[in-house]
């Protein structure tokens, strides 16, 4: 099975828990035969496509202006992805979820996980603020499979897959 992940900035990386979360799981898909394509952030001279520990990578033109880099690097990401055969398209986070509806459209099977709700974050408002919430939206209605990740304060990590879809 061929899987795609959208969303992080940079594999391989620890610069934060989507990409923590993304090495891990990439890794883990590959050892278990899963044929796994990362989708990073921004063009590099000489190095946007390769291979780490089984996975492969291929970097993904994006804008360097924060507000829109994740916007700009997703809906490019899953159109590449569309036309490269993935069985299915896992996106981390929800800002980078809304092309998701897009690869439902093509008839992709997607997998959102929600590592956290950023539009709560002061650091973002107005129309990022709002574009979060509708990739929150997106993905609860949309996605084939849902798993939210929160703490509870103690430093623990639980993981939830959603049967049930508020919106």
């Amino acid at each position: 099975m061929k899987v795609a992940m959208i969303g992080h900035k940079d594999f391989p990386s620890r610069s934060g828990g989507v990409e923590v979360m993304v090495g891990g799981l990439a890794r883990s898909l590959v050892e278990r035969g899963y044929d796994v394509t990362v989708y990073n952030r921004g063009l590099e001279k000489h190095h946007n496509v390769y291979d780490v520990d089984g996975v492969h990578a291929r970097r993904v033109f994006t804008l360097q202006k924060p507000a829109l880099n994740a916007t700009v690097y997703s809906f490019l990401a899953t159109f590449d992805a569309l036309f490269r055969g993935y069985d299915v398209i896992h996106y981390h986070a929800i800002g980078p979820s809304v092309p998701l509806l897009i690869a439902k459209i093509f008839g992709k099977h997607t997998v959102c996980t929600v590592h956290g709700l950023n539009w709560k974050v002061d650091k973002w408002r107005g129309f990022a603020s709002r574009y979060m919430k509708l990739g929150e939206r997106i993905a609860a209605k949309y996605a084939d499979d849902l798993v939210v990740l929160f703490g509870d304060g103690s430093g623990t990590i639980f993981c939830r897959n959603m049967a049930a879809r508020l919106f």
